[in-house]
């Protein structure tokens, strides 16, 4: 039995971030039901590099959710100077023993940008999932533990979505990367989800 094919060319927009006082900032430039597959990005020498990918149906309301939770410590937050010299670190996560710093989780976001990619077919949730978990798996294989490559990246993404892959009788998915906005890393031959 041949499955219809979805194929995807998606573009890259951005860097953007999410606090008042950038050039670009993401509340200001983006449509407010605009979807589909973000990048977190982190500069390492002028360079951005990507540092985790995400899904949403509506990129401003997913990234201020993100931006809240990392305001009240019930997320991730990583030492700027470790990222900016290309090291991950060992961050603080949520419920950890180390004390939360709202001023480091302020610093964390000042210092962080995001990327995106829409598409029309974005409008269905399963489709980012499996387009979102396809890039994580390849960022994994070209970013970490490769030597010069700056170890941003957070490997974990995609052990997080591993269930979001293929399931039997859903179309394949076929989409490559076409414009990466000047974000490094980024595959440029076709992936499939």
């Amino acid at each position: 039995m041949n499955l219809p094919e979805i194929e995807l060319s998606l573009c890259l927009t951005g860097p953007y971030s999410l606090m008042s006082g950038s050039q670009h900032t993401l509340i200001n430039e983006v449509g407010p039901s605009l979807g589909g597959i973000y990048v977190w990005a982190v500069p390492v020498n002028g360079v951005y590099y990507p540092h985790y990918v995400g899904h949403t149906h509506c990129f401003v309301e997913r990234l201020i959710r993100h931006l809240i939770d990392l305001r009240l410590g019930r997320e991730y937050y990583y030492d700027t100077s470790e990222l900016a010299n290309g090291s991950f670190g060992d961050g603080r996560s949520p419920g950890s023993a180390e004390p939360f710093s709202q001023s480091e989780a302020d610093e964390y976001v000042r210092f962080v940008r995001f990327y995106l990619a829409s598409d029309p077919q974005f409008k269905e949730e399963r489709l980012r999932e499996r387009v979102e978990l396809a890039l994580a798996r390849r960022l994994d294989e070209s970013i970490y533990q490769k030597p010069g490559v700056p170890q941003v990246w957070d490997w974990t993404c995609s052990s997080h979505h591993r269930a979001n892959g293929p399931r039997t009788g859903e179309p394949n998915v076929r989409f490559r990367i076409v414009s990466s906005a000047g974000l490094a890393m980024m595959p440029g031959e076709p992936l499939e989800a």
